[in-house]
């Protein structure tokens, strides 16, 4: 019977062993995902980073393409109110030239 004790202790000391291994396995990861130090930035904290970074460029980029779209506008696309867009302008004025030359 000693010995049935004896193994079943070695057994629950070894269980006991990987269980406090695995638990600070776990620490240490949620340290790495959750927890700011002094050296290392959070995995979380990093990833807002990103977030707020990728929110700042995708601002940017909208503005412009925001000013892109307003000066192909300008440059291409005659208002619907009869203003012209620079480009018919210059072959408005080419035709005029032409005609004038001929």
């Amino acid at each position: 019977m000693a010995n049935g004790f004896t193994k079943a202790r070695e057994q629950y000391s070894q269980l006991l062993a990987e269980l406090t291994s695995e638990r600070d396995r776990i620490k240490s990861f949620s340290d790495t995902l959750f927890n700011d130090s002094d050296e290392i930035q959070s995995t979380q904290t990093q990833i807002n980073q990103l977030i707020v970074n990728l929110e700042k460029l995708t601002t940017e980029a909208t503005s412009k393409v925001s000013k892109i779209n307003e000066k192909y506008n300008e440059l291409l696309i005659d208002g619907e109110d009869g203003t012209l867009a620079t480009a018919t302008e210059i072959h408005n004025a080419k035709h005029d030239i032409l005609a004038i030359k001929t």
